[in-house]
Formats: C-alpha cells, sequence, structure tokens
C-alpha cells in the first residue's frame, strides 16, 4: 500500500511539472500574442522588456499607455500655447504669381 501511494504521488508529481512546463508555454504565446495585437507605438516601448507573465505585461502597458498619453496631451497644450502666442501676428503671403493674377497684393 505504501509503495503505491508514493510511486502515485512520484507520477503526479511528473504530472504537475508538466502542466507547469505547458502553463509557460501557454503564458509566452499569451504575451506574445498580446504583443502582435498592440498599438506600434506601446509594442515599440514594451518590446524590450523580459516579462514573467501576462499580468506583469498588461499592468506595464497600462502604465506606458497612460504616459504616452500623457506626453501627447503635452504636446497639444505646448501646440496651442504656441499658436496662440504667434498666430494673431502672423499674415498669409500669396505667392508673386497669385498676386499678378489677383491684381496685387491681398490685404
Amino acid at each position: 500500500m505504501r509503495r503505491h501511494v508514493l510511486r502515485r504521488h512520484v507520477l503526479q508529481g511528473q504530472d504537475d511539472d508538466e502542466t507547469m512546463l505547458q502553463g509557460q508555454d501557454d503564458d509566452e504565446t499569451m504575451i506574445s500574442n498580446f504583443m502582435f495585437g498592440l498599438k506600434p507605438e506601446l509594442e515599440n516601448r514594451l518590446a524590450v522588456g523580459n516579462y514573467e507573465s501576462l499580468t506583469e505585461l498588461v499592468e506595464k502597458t497600462m502604465n506606458v499607455e497612460i504616459g504616452l498619453e500623457a506626453e501627447k496631451a503635452a504636446s497639444k497644450k505646448s501646440k496651442q500655447h504656441q499658436e496662440g502666442k504667434y498666430g494673431g501676428n502672423q499674415r498669409s503671403f500669396k505667392s508673386k504669381d497669385k498676386e499678378k493674377e489677383s491684381g496685387g497684393p491681398s490685404r
């Protein structure tokens, strides 16, 4: 009886190891598929990392995406500030050919 229990435990341990290895393959496949589906700007920033689990990659992706959104918002705000600062002082100039066609400079 004891031998049977021990043998079953050893065999069960082998199954657990196989399941664990299969689980690692599944994680690697899911990570690969997840990376493939990302927007290019996210994929480029995340490709340099080595991720142990899909959960780790998803959390990192969320942080990178929040950072990208903040960068875009700051860039947009900076553009609007510059347009407001210089936009009122700029004049639109037509080319000399268009001035000739219209009969002179526009005002």
